[in-house]
């Protein structure tokens, strides 16, 4: 599709506007940085990397390097990072952070106005979908928190256009910038390691040929370096196979919620005999271990053994735990309940903020037609693809593809928490939802008008 700048730029400005206003509604009400559990290892990371053993730091097995980088290149010259974490000069550096999350929302933007061109070519769909992303409730709050989130959607939603981009012409220069994305995407949440492989199979199914075949093998042998270091130094530096140990506490915790026998993991009996002991009381595994072993942290060793543990678990119970973790994929959708228990620590919502949040909340409720209708439309898909070997509405398809796997490997590699799992693909799945609807309306009136004729 050739791209007209001319057809978005006055959705592009008036969403700024728009989204500028609610942020500053946002800004009056929440004026500092928000933190939680997680935002303090965050915070600690970004120290050690200012402190010096950047190697080490960079490959760890706790938490993805990307975010720390960059609260340590925004605290450093504020000379903040010796003070604690509550006092405000620590708020004070803050606020460059805040204004950093809240300027990627905004130029967030425009990336959508040119994606939602892409998806429908229509000026009225553009703008519409653009001013309605311009107040999306759950962004503005993940930006005035110190997670990843809120850079995390941005760059999603960066790399998603660049491979729309592939779709048209599959350049080298294309991959380069495709391949740098991901790696910063990879860098900021390992929920999305598996992705840029999803894209590029699916852009071989697009772009044929041998030419295409090489440059995605290159592609994907590039892109894997950067996960296969980290494995490599977290055996080095710290014992570990893996890459973060986040996934090995999401595991363990669907493990306590579904009730798994733990059979499987015998052989690391420490483990397996404190669940059969709790006998599955304590369903939250961070409390679960800092209640029965909180030696874990600082043992290496455990932390290895933790990983083969929930691993060998869940292989052995690999039907019961997708057959139990498959119904959560409602809950992700419609969770946004991370927001007000947040909130209540602070001030409660503000009458036009909750205004705007009960709105994004029954949206929710309208995103659950995207399940049916995403089913059908893939498998119609794949149906003119076997007739004609060609995809049709590829954008399209694609869009359904990421939220697909926002989806399942929230629901399959979460315990909880699934509005932050779910929050980088939240503007695609409200997008394509609405899509959907316009597509599913027309449809219904040109069906109605021929049975007039």
């Amino acid at each position: 599709m050739k791209f007209a700048k001319s057809n978005i730029w006055p959705a592009v400005v008036l969403g700024i506007l728009l989204g500028g206003v609610c942020r500053v509604i946002f800004l009056v009400n929440y004026p500092y940085i928000i933190l939680t559990e997680d935002s303090y290892s965050y915070y600690n990371s970004a120290i050690e990397f200012v402190r010096g053993g950047f190697l080490r730091t960079f490959f760890t097995n706790w938490r993805m390097p990307g975010y720390p980088l960059v609260l340590s290149w925004i605290m450093k010259p504020q000379n903040t990072l010796e003070y604690d974490q509550v006092i405000p000069q620590f708020f004070a550096s803050e606020k460059v952070l805040m204004a950093l999350q809240m300027a990627s929302g905004l130029a967030a933007l425009i990336i959508i106005a040119r994606i939602v061109w892409f998806l429908s070519g229509e000026r009225r769909i553009v703008m519409v979908l653009t001013l309605l992303s311009a107040t999306a409730f759950s962004v503005f709050w993940y930006e005035r928190l110190m997670l990843t989130e809120s850079l995390s959607v941005f760059f999603l939603l960066l790399w998603t256009l660049l491979v729309f981009h592939l779709f048209e012409k599959a350049t080298g220069a294309r991959h380069v910038l495709v391949l740098f994305v991901s790696w910063i995407l990879f860098l900021l949440r390992p929920f999305f390691l598996y992705l840029p492989a999803a894209a590029l199979l699916f852009l071989l199914v697009v772009h044929k040929g041998k030419r295409m075949a090489g440059m995605t093998l290159l592609f994907l042998l590039l892109y894997a370096v950067l996960p296969c270091l980290f494995v490599f130094f977290n055996i080095q530096f710290h014992g570990y196979h893996g890459i973060n140990t986040a996934s090995d506490f999401n595991i363990f915790g669907r493990i306590l919620q579904y009730r798994l026998p733990v059979d499987a993991g015998r052989q690391y009996r420490w483990l397996s005999d404190m669940v059969e002991a709790d006998r599955y009381q304590t369903t939250n595994p961070f409390l679960f271990i800092g209640t029965y072993f909180p030696q874990y942290y600082n043992t290496p060793q455990k932390q290895e053994e933790f990983r083969l543990f929930t691993r060998a678990v869940l292989k052995a119970n690999l039907g019961t735990y997708i057959a139990s973790s498959l119904p959560s994929i409602i809950p992700a959708i419609l969770d946004q309940s991370y927001i007000p228990v947040v909130a209540q620590y602070y001030r409660p919502l503000s009458p036009p903020l909750a205004l705007l949040f009960n709105f994004h909340q029954t949206l929710r409720y309208v995103c659950l037609f995207f399940l049916p209708y995403s089913i059908i439309f893939l498998l119609l898909s794949v149906y003119r693809y076997i007739r004609t070997r060609k995809v049709k509405e590829k954008y399209e398809v694609f869009v359904h593809i990421i939220i697909w796997y926002s989806l399942f490997i929230s629901t399959l590699g979460g315990y909880h928490d699934f509005s932050r799992f779910n929050v980088p693909s939240l503007y695609l799945l409200n997008l394509a939802t609405l899509i959907a609807l316009v597509k599913s309306v027309r449809s219904l009136r040109s069906f109605v008008r021929s049975r007039h004729i």
